[in-house]
């Protein structure tokens, strides 16, 4: 084999990372160096100082593929240490034009893609808080295919959650898009708000309506608020005890001690007085056939007068760390007595 054949399968063995190849060749060069007598050793020279850039060269191009190839299987096969968009995150970061650049551009886009966007709240348990943590990922990957791909995406979801607050038709609706997406998104949801809460909440009469037709404790609360002397606050009132007694009996309370009677009557009515042995500002609710709300300062007392009927009673104070309290009554007629208080175990 002569010197330039020499050279092309050295060069060869190094493209291919072939070790066994590499040593043969070199053989041979070191075998065509003697049988030329020496003679010719300048040219030798030369030939493998060339022959040692490329080697160089190759070996380096061999080491970054190397590195991609080991950075693209952890993310391929990524358990619980870092997740698999995290490793596909740190490929593009180290190589944004690299070989597998657009399986790492596909997979992130696909997986954040698939992710609803939620308020940004302990309440809400996705993983993908909100639109912020999409953008920085775009914003971590400026002038690539991904920060444009993400950049798409993004806009995508704030089109469907922009839909969803029009479908809403609520203030509650237009409030939630806001929560989910940055400022910059916004449009025209001030302006949306305030068109519903004219049309809705504009006149007694309409709000009154809106508040039956959503039957919620927020829109009973809301016209009270706006009309706290209307001609339905007295019903509105009584919907929001009775809403509000339901929340706490769904929710998580403890059981409401019993009330002694102390005297009886035909009348049909009762009188309840309450003695509020706690620290705190108790709130009793009654829910019936009459529903009335009682407030009671530390350390006083009240009265409540209720007609016969069965009662879904609750109770809570103003205190986070303390949770309400809730049972069932049937009066029929006299009067009953009960203290409340707050007793602390230790296990």
């Amino acid at each position: 084999m002569d010197l330039n054949g020499i050279c092309i399968s050295i060069y060869s063995a190094l493209r291919n990372n072939s070790l066994v190849s590499l040593v043969y060749f070199f053989t041979q060069f070191k075998m065509a160096y003697y049988s030329s007598g020496g003679n010719d050793s300048s040219r030798f020279l030369s030939t493998l100082i060339v022959i040692g850039i490329i080697g160089l060269v190759s070996l380096c191009s061999n080491l970054k593929e190397n590195s991609q190839k080991s950075l693209i299987k952890r993310a391929r096969n990524a358990t619980t240490e870092y997740s698999q968009e995290e490793m596909y995150e740190a490929y593009l970061k180290k190589y944004p034009n690299g070989k597998y650049a657009n399986e790492a551009t596909s997979f992130i886009v696909n997986y954040y893609g698939d992710q609803p966007l939620q308020k940004s709240s302990s309440l809400y348990s996705s993983t993908i808080s909100n639109l912020s943590h999409l953008e920085s990922v775009r914003d971590n990957f400026p002038g690539t295919v991904l920060e444009r791909r993400m950049d798409s995406l993004i806009n995508a979801k704030v089109n469907i959650e922009y839909q969803k607050a029009l479908n809403s038709e609520t203030i509650e609706g237009w409030r939630l898009y806001k929560t989910l997406v940055s400022e910059e998104y916004w449009r025209d949801a001030d302006q949306r708000m305030e068109d519903i809460n004219s049309r809705l909440w504009g006149t007694e009469d309409q709000a009154w309506k809106t508040a039956q037709k959503q039957n919620t404790l927020i829109a009973f609360n809301r016209y009270l608020e706006l009309y706290p002397k209307g001609a339905h606050a007295k019903v509105a009132d009584k919907k929001v005890i009775d809403l509000s007694v339901t929340n706490i009996f769904a929710g998580d309370h403890g059981s409401l001690p019993g009330m002694d009677r102390t005297s009886y009557s035909s009348s049909g009515n009762n009188t309840i007085t309450v003695s509020n042995d706690t620290q705190y500002t108790l709130t009793l609710l009654y829910s019936g056939p009459d529903s009335k709300r009682l407030v009671l300062s530390p350390r006083t007392s009240g009265k409540v007068r209720l007609p016969n009927g069965t009662y879904r009673v609750a109770a809570s104070v103003a205190a986070a760390n303390v949770r309400s309290y809730a049972g069932t009554e049937t009066l029929s007629g006299g009067g009953y007595d009960v203290s409340y208080y707050i007793s602390t175990s230790r296990f």
